[in-house]
């Protein structure tokens, strides 16, 4: 991103809530909402092997993942539609992503996401 340092001072830089994830897309819409538009340089392109790290910490990726996106929700749809999206993400999400690793014979990974999906409950308790 190359934004100019005015239009930062006016919408002010990424919102500290976000720990990981999400802060890119919030930035995003601040700067929408002010009326400023977005262009992309096509003639230019950066590899990005995303998830380097995170790969080996996949449980906790997925916990910042799903902890942000409540964050971002919340900032944006309010409390109460807040709660009827973390309630579809605690209780349908979980199920799809363990179908999905096991369709795609990914079988360790069903530890993970719950181990993950648990984390995030402990969290929404303890907020």
């Amino acid at each position: 991103m190359v934004i100019r340092k005015s239009i930062l001072d006016e919408i002010g830089f990424m919102d500290e809530k976000y720990f990981m994830y999400h802060e890119d897309l919030d930035l995003s819409k601040r700067f929408s909402d002010a009326g400023y538009k977005t262009f992309y340089d096509y003639s230019n392109s950066i590899f990005h092997e995303g998830g380097g790290t995170g790969q080996k910490l996949r449980e906790y990726r997925l916990f910042y993942s799903l902890w942000s996106r409540q964050v971002y929700w919340k900032k944006y749809f309010g409390k109460f539609k807040c709660f009827l999206l973390v309630i579809i993400s605690i209780t349908v999400e979980p199920f799809l992503r363990i179908i999905n690793s096991l369709v795609k014979e990914k079988t360790f990974e069903f530890k993970k996401i719950t181990k993950a999906y648990f984390m995030y409950l402990k969290k929404i308790i303890r907020n």
